[in-house]
C-alpha cells in the first residue's frame, strides 16, 4: 500500500466514522482536563482558525468522545480509544 493509499484510507475511514478525532488538552475553570473530540470534517477551517486564538469552546467543532479531568485519560480509556476508534493517543512530555 502506498501512503497516498494509506491516507486515502485513514480519511475514508475517519469520514465514516463522522470525522477526525483530536486529543485535547486543556484548562476548564481554571482546571486541567482533556478530550477525545470527533471533530466535524466541515469545521475543521475554523477550528484550526481558533486554534490559534487559544480560546474555543470545542464542542463547537464536534463531538466529544470521552473526558475528564486530569493531566491524562488513564489506560482504560487509551485502549478503549485505540480498540474502538483506531485511535492512538499521544504520549505527553513531563
Amino acid at each position: 500500500m502506498t501512503m497516498q493509499q494509506v491516507e486515502s484510507y485513514t480519511q475514508k475511514l475517519a469520514q465514516e466514522r463522522g470525522g477526525d478525532i483530536r486529543f485535547i488538552r486543556a484548562y476548564e475553570d481554571g482546571v486541567l482536563c482533556w478530550f477525545y473530540l470527533r471533530l466535524d470534517l466541515e469545521k475543521l477551517s475554523e477550528y484550526e482558525q481558533a486554534l490559534k486564538t487559544k480560546e474555543m469552546n470545542i464542542r463547537d467543532y464536534g463531538t466529544i468522545i470521552e473526558s475528564d479531568w486530569g493531566d491524562y485519560p488513564p489506560p482504560d480509556i487509551v485502549s478503549f480509544m485505540q480498540e474502538s476508534y483506531g485511535f492512538d493517543t499521544p504520549s505527553i512530555s513531563a
